[in-house]
């Protein structure tokens, strides 16, 4: 039995009057903590086995225990008394053990993380509602929620004030962080409660909520125990922390949203300030996320809590990426989401390709690749004229079937005259009808019934549309050919050129190493400025060039193929067959013309910046008696000059110096410049608009305006198109129809083509014109060489765009569909049985109608000749024996 004499009992109750208030400031139960003190002193005397406990003895046993001081802190970084640990373990309550404990830890720690493990693998919450880890910086900020939660939950268990103040700052931090996150999916919720019913996938919306509520459950018992050790504001300086990250890492793309929603929808003057903004500081990525088409949910959230910003639609989006980048949208593939390179195949594979069937080439599409690509030439030097088969293989490697699209240009001149598509292994041709016609059947087929067709419709001059669906899923092809035919452009009567086709936008992908396998032959020399085309080492009567040439060099002047022809440029022939008669094709020497006034636009978009330096030096090379007038087409359109006049020494020279310093800003609307164009250039007789420019890929404003001039002036005034790199131009695509518009050739530099245009030296020819035209048949074979059918094609061609701008359109119709020809009329579609073309009201090509390459005249014509020197080989070895 051990007794207390009256000092002690005094000295101990004063003791538990002096730390109430102590323990009253760290938030902890005074009544409980000295409870619990008083077991812990009982404990320590039974230990000591004293009979009497006096005042030194009460005094010693405090001291031994580490019982807290009286309104005193103890020293940092020493572990709590067990009265503050008490304090703590009974503020954490029932959870802080046994199974509460761990239903604390799931759901504020590993339910967090778990959540951003499945959102990095599978990226389900960016797919279908918003992306919430769109960067680095956010993947960390996310990360760090349970990272703090555990380390507070861990702090308080201990009782242990080492670093509790970075331990106090980081469950500010993780609170904010989750309150934001917590704040984001509050709309998705009530979806999340349906969720839990379907294994449990309605708990990871609900992630922030539970991480936000373990964080602010930690901070009392933090507080108790910091309060023990002395007050800290860390707990609100980690608070403040979390509002300015998440202030840098998700205001700039709200902001780049809120900008873009102003450009597409604001007032002319909100619409240049925020551009202006986007210009300087906008996150590209963003805009480049939305061309490609936010979800549904951030477009129509029924709760405006677009915490991201809330995205423009993907039209929109295009439009202002073009203005701020000066760059196609398509010419990128879409951004990663964050961090993988896979991603939830079924919303993958639930992605809606939304120009599927319609008449625009569209953004990229997932795993649609264009697999193999060859092209084969067959030049005729004597009739200056090519034939090109282009034989492209597509693969998808999604889980659904996709469209692959692509604008092809086209030779200047040229006309697509073949379309095959292989079923099964089998060639199909193409039937060949009105624009219309062709489409609905390809829709009808392709989008509705899932079968196998290809469409070719022409989308602006020398341009055309290749659509063909579908590209079977899980790893599957189609292969498709387009013949296009073209005259040769002529230097001079010895010197042609033939330019391949190439890509000016696509909705598949090319691997890093594709190239297409190249392919001409002739009777007279070919050459190339590309080392990667070699001629053909195989000894044969024929010249040819073959070689593989990366798809960004398809379209480049040096890749063009060079003919040596005969110089004396004889006339040909060949037979028109629809109504009888004979075309003939003669070569003119054109001497150089000048307009009387010269009206130059330049294009003042970004990607123009690095070619006007040789737009300066085509200036000083042009005669000093044309008359020119400068504008370009920037924000507002702005005169080099104040008023049109000869290009003297002086005023070139100060021309071209402005011209040569020009900077390049986004991406430019051109018709309001090219419309002011046109009204200087038509003050004159013969008055010309030279329009230089990069990729127009989207519609700034109408273009109405452009076709009301050439519609009521007719070819009074002339437009002259000159793209300085292959792209897009959607103006002219609208303006197709108007024999007016003319695009320039391009067969070498930007400065040599430009200068070459209006050569200083009259005498020189400026071009040689293949003039051709019908004639009456006489009976006999004219005493010219014959040509093949692909003169009359090209003919058929140029009669075709006549009666279009005479408004002849029916006579056009017939021509074209005759001759098998892709015009402004008529397309061209490939069904996959001949059923469905009856369906349609279409009748498929013939076998022996196509071209090929080479032509059946010619395959003739070459057996023949290796018959004739065979029988000659044989005679000599029968004289020789």
């Amino acid at each position: 039995m051990t007794t207390w004499t009256d000092t002690a009992r005094q000295r101990l109750d004063r003791y538990f009057e002096q730390i109430r208030d102590t323990l009253r400031t760290s938030g902890a139960d005074p009544d409980e903590v000295s409870e619990d003190l008083r077991r812990h002193i009982h404990e320590e005397v039974a230990a000591r086995q004293l009979a009497v406990v006096t005042e030194d003895d009460v005094r010693r046993i405090l001291a031994r225990i580490g019982a807290p001081e009286p309104l005193g802190p103890f020293p940092s970084g020493a572990s709590a008394p067990p009265a503050v640990a008490a304090g703590s373990e009974a503020a954490l309550g029932r959870w802080s053990k046994g199974a509460w404990s761990v239903v604390w830890g799931v759901f504020s720690v590993v339910l967090p993380l778990v959540t951003l493990g499945v959102e990095m693998a599978t990226h389900m919450c960016a797919g279908v509602f918003f992306d919430p880890i769109p960067s680095p910086a956010l993947l960390l900020m996310v990360a760090a929620v349970p990272a703090a939660n555990a380390w507070g939950w861990w702090a308080v268990r201990q009782g242990r004030t080492r670093g509790l103040s970075a331990v106090m700052g980081a469950n500010g931090f993780a609170a904010g962080i989750a309150a934001f996150y917590a704040l984001a999916y509050l709309p998705i919720l009530p979806f999340a409660v349906v969720g839990l019913w379907y294994f449990g996938w309605g708990l990871l919306p609900m992630a922030p909520l539970f991480a936000l509520l373990g964080a602010l459950m930690l901070r009392r018992p933090l507080r108790r125990l910091r309060g023990a050790a002395g007050p800290a504001p860390s707990w609100g300086l980690g608070l403040g922390l979390a509002v300015l990250a998440l202030a840098l890492t998700v205001l700039p793309a709200t902001l780049t949203r809120h900008w873009a929603g102003r450009v597409a929808t604001g007032s002319a003057a909100q619409g240049s300030r925020a551009l202006s903004w986007l210009r300087r500081v906008g996150q590209t990525r963003v805009l480049l996320a939305d061309c490609y088409g936010a979800t549904r949910w951030m477009r129509e959230s029924p709760i405006d809590l677009h915490l991201f910003g809330k995205p423009v639609s993907p039209e929109q989006a295009r439009s202002v990426f073009f203005r701020v980048t000066g760059k196609p949208f398509n010419a990128f593939p879409p951004p990663q989401l964050a961090f993988t390179r896979g991603g939830w195949k079924l919303l993958d594979d639930m992605t809606w390709d939304r120009e599927q069937g319609g008449d625009a080439v569209g953004s990229r599409v997932k795993g649609l690749t264009l697999a193999a690509s060859r092209l084969d030439a067959l030049v005729e030097s004597e009739a200056a004229l090519g034939y090109v088969e282009w034989v492209m293989e597509f693969k998808n490697t999604s889980a659904r079937p996709r469209e692959a699209r692509a604008q092809i240009a086209l030779p200047p001149g040229g006309v697509v005259s073949r379309l095959t598509l292989w079923v099964n292994g089998e060639e199909r041709e193409a039937a060949f009808a009105g624009r219309s016609d062709v489409r609905q059947a390809y829709q009808e087929v392709a989008i509705r019934r899932r079968r196998d067709p290809v469409l070719v419709t022409s989308c602006g001059p020398d341009r055309v549309l290749m659509q063909c669906f579908p590209v079977p899923a899980g790893g599957g092809f189609i292969k498709v050919r387009i013949g296009i035919t073209a005259p040769l452009i002529l230097k001079s009567l010895a010197d042609g050129v033939l330019p391949w086709p190439y890509f000016t936008e696509r909705n598949f992908s090319l691997a890093d190493d594709f190239a297409h396998a190249l392919w001409a032959e002739s009777k007279a020399a070919l050459e190339s400025r590309r080392d990667e085309l070699k001629p053909d080492p195989a000894p044969s009567a024929r010249h040819a060039l073959r070689g593989h040439l990366a798809d960004r060099f398809l379209g480049n002047p040096a890749s063009a193929l060079r003919i040596r022809r005969p110089a004396e440029g004889a006339d040909v022939w060949t037979a028109e067959t629809l109504h009888g008669g004979v075309i003939r094709q003669s070569l003119v020497e054109t001497p150089a013309s000048r307009p009387e006034r010269l009206v130059v636009v330049l294009d003042g978009s970004r990607s123009m910046e690095h070619h006007f330096p040789a737009v300066a030096d085509a200036l000083r090379r042009w005669p000093e008696d044309l008359e020119v007038t400068v504008l370009v087409a920037a924000d507002r359109v702005r005169a080099l000059l104040e008023s049109p006049g000869p290009l003297s020494a002086p005023r070139r020279d100060s021309l071209a110096d402005q011209v040569g310093h020009l900077k390049g800003v986004g991406g430019q609307d051109n018709i309001p410049a090219l419309a002011q164009a046109l009204e200087l250039a038509t003050g004159t007789a013969q008055g010309v608009v030279l329009w230089i420019h990069g990729s127009q890929p989207v519609l700034l404003d109408s273009p109405d305006r452009l076709a009301q001039v050439f519609l009521w002036r007719g070819s009074q005034t002339r437009l002259l198109d000159f793209q300085t790199w292959p792209g897009p131009n959607r103006i002219a695509e609208h303006l197709e129809e108007y024999p007016a518009v003319r695009p320039v050739p391009r067969l070498g530099t930007v400065a040599d083509d430009l200068a070459g245009l209006f050569p200083a030296d009259r005498a020189q020819p400026s071009r040689i014109e293949a003039v051709r035209r019908k004639t009456a048949a006489t009976g006999a074979a004219p005493s010219e060489p014959q040509a093949s059918k692909h003169l009359a094609r090209l003919w058929a061609f140029e009669e075709v765009r006549r009666l279009t701008a005479e408004r002849s359109r029916d006579a056009a119709l017939q021509l074209a569909a005759h001759y098998q020809l892709v015009t402004p009329v008529s397309g061209a579609v490939v069904l996959e049985t001949r059923r469905q073309f009856e369906q349609a009201g279409l009748q498929p090509a013939g076998a022996d109608t196509v071209p090929s390459v080479p032509e059946p005249a010619l395959l003739w014509g070459l057996a023949a000749g290796a018959l004739l020197v065979a029988r000659r080989l044989f005679r000599k070895r029968e004289n020789e024996s």
